[in-house]
C-alpha cells in the first residue's frame, strides 16, 4: 500500500485533535521529517545525501534550492509497505515528487525526483507494485491531464518502460529548475508518462 505522508499528518491531526490550523499541520509535518529523511538517506544511498538535505531543507529556509516550486504543500512524500496499517518502521520504499499545474491547459506535471526501495526488498518485485500503485494514485487524484515525469539511469530504463513511459527532450517545462541538483555518475534519460 502507498501512504503520502501528507495525509499520515492530518489523519493523526484529525485523531488528536477533530480540527487544526495550517500552523498546526506544518509543524507536525516538520517534526515528522527527521524519522523519515534518514530512512530516504538509507534506502537511496547511490543518490547524492546533498539532492535529498536540499529537498527537505526548502520546506523550512528560504533557500535557492529546488527554485520556487517546492513550496509549502507542493512536495509529497509516497510511502510503500506491503502492511495494510502503516507503520515507519515497516516501510520499503519512498517517491518524493512535486507537481506543477500548467496556467492555460491545466495540465498537470508530476515530476518524479526520487524513487528508492529499501536493500533488502529489491529484485523481488516491490518497485513494480510500487510504481503500479503510484500511477494509480496519480489517476484517480482528479480529472486533470497529467504526466509523471521523471530522470531514469540506463540500468533502470527497461524497468520504466514497462509501465509506459517514453523518452522527451530535455525541453520540458522547469525541467532544469527541478532536475538541477540530481548527483548522477551516470547520464540519465528523461522520461515521461502521459495519463
Amino acid at each position: 500500500m502507498i501512504w503520502p505522508y501528507s495525509q499520515i499528518v492530518k489523519n493523526k491531526l484529525e485523531k488528536l485533535f477533530g480540527s487544526y490550523d495550517d500552523l498546526t499541520y506544518n509543524n507536525y509535518y516538520m517534526s515528522g521529517l527527521p524519522h523519515i529523511i534518514p530512512m530516504i538517506k538509507l534506502f537511496a544511498e547511490t543518490i547524492s545525501g546533498e539532492f535529498i538535505d536540499r529537498l527537505f531543507f526548502k520546506l523550512s529556509e528560504p533557500i535557492d534550492s529546488i527554485e520556487k516550486l517546492v513550496k509549502k504543500g507542493e512536495l509529497e512524500i509516497v510511502i510503500y509497505s506491503s502492511n495494510t496499517e502503516f507503520k515507519l518502521r515497516n516501510s520499503q520504499g519512498f517517491i518524493i515528487y512535486t507537481k506543477t499545474t500548467h496556467s492555460v491547459t491545466k495540465e498537470e506535471k508530476i515530476y518524479v525526483l526520487l524513487l528508492c526501495i529499501d536493500k533488502p526488498y529489491r529484485k523481488f518485485g516491490y518497485g513494480k507494485v510500487f510504481m503500479e500503485e503510484f500511477i494509480d494514485y496519480i489517476k484517480k487524484s482528479n480529472t486533470k491531464s497529467k504526466r509523471i515525469i521523471l530522470h531514469s539511469l540506463d540500468s533502470s530504463l527497461s524497468f520504466y518502460q514497462a509501465f509506459g513511459f517514453t523518452e522527451i527532450q530535455d525541453k520540458t517545462t522547469n525541467y532544469k529548475k527541478l532536475f538541477k541538483y540530481e548527483k548522477y555518475e551516470k547520464d540519465t534519460v528523461l522520461l515521461q508518462l502521459e495519463i
